[in-house]
């Protein structure tokens, strides 16, 4: 009787796998609505990092609430930035550390956010795209255990930047300005970036990373923050790239 039932299983997994990936099944959008507390991010399982969108319903102003937790919530219209840090499932807003976007143009001081549709939004486990007609870019993105990866493609013929905000977090109105205890950045060489930060506000923490581009940086800009204050910094980094193709970026906790 045994081993009949063990052949029977053995058969039922062998079905069950030959059907196709259980992955095709997964729809990574349940629970962004609302206060289901979820996220869309590209995850690894009991990883570090999970690559994926902030978003706002407001286009004026990027406030969080208890309906932001995770940073995201699929009635919102306007995505202001990819953070590396998520946390899922609970009633507090906390992480979306180390905020970066693709931007094209003139660089003005200003917040910089792009309207987008769910028609032009994909994710899957371990990997999320979305494309950003306001710059007219591509991002996608997926990771390891420790590492986001972005590739962010560039259509327009403009000058290409990424920002790069150590000031951004997943906070509530009034934290966003003094989550972060102290930050600091540094550009070892052109295709590199470090930085180091102690911040404070459900979880405080100590963060240290390591950002690499597959493309130099020609050009940076440090500019203030327009809707908070505080001590971590905003940079925008000049890219050399011709329309058409992409800036890969590596981030490393």
């Amino acid at each position: 009787m045994k081993s009949v039932l063990t052949l029977a299983l053995g058969v039922a997994v062998s079905a069950a796998v030959s059907a196709g990936p259980v992955t095709d099944e997964v729809n990574c959008f349940l629970g962004t609505e609302g206060t289901g507390h979820t996220f869309p991010a590209a995850a690894y399982p009991f990883g570090l990092v999970q690559a994926g969108p902030d978003t706002s319903r407001d286009a004026s102003r990027y406030e969080f609430g208890k309906a932001h937790c995770g940073g995201y919530q699929h009635s919102d219209g306007h995505l202001w930035r990819f953070s590396q840090t998520h946390i899922s499932g609970t009633g507090c807003p906390d992480l979306g550390d180390i905020l970066i976007h693709p931007v094209s143009g003139t660089l003005v001081d200003g917040d910089y956010r792009s309207a987008f549709r769910h028609a032009d939004e994909r994710a899957e486990p371990g990997y999320y795209a979305v494309d950003l007609p306001g710059f007219q870019v591509k991002g996608e993105m997926t990771c390891t255990e420790r590492v986001s990866f972005y590739r962010f493609t560039y259509r327009s013929d403009d000058a290409h930047h990424l920002m790069v905000d150590t000031q951004h977090g997943i906070a509530f109105p009034g934290n966003l300005s003094k989550h972060v205890v102290s930050a600091s950045a540094d550009f070892p060489d052109a295709w590199t970036m470090t930085g180091s930060a102690h911040l404070k506000n459900w979880v405080e923490r100590e963060l240290h990373w390591v950002m690499r581009f597959d493309r130099p940086v020609v050009a940076r800009k440090e500019m203030p923050h327009p809707c908070w204050g505080g001590v971590g910094k905003r940079y925008f980094l000049t890219f050399d790239i011709p329309a058409g193709e992409a800036l890969q970026v590596k981030v490393t906790l």
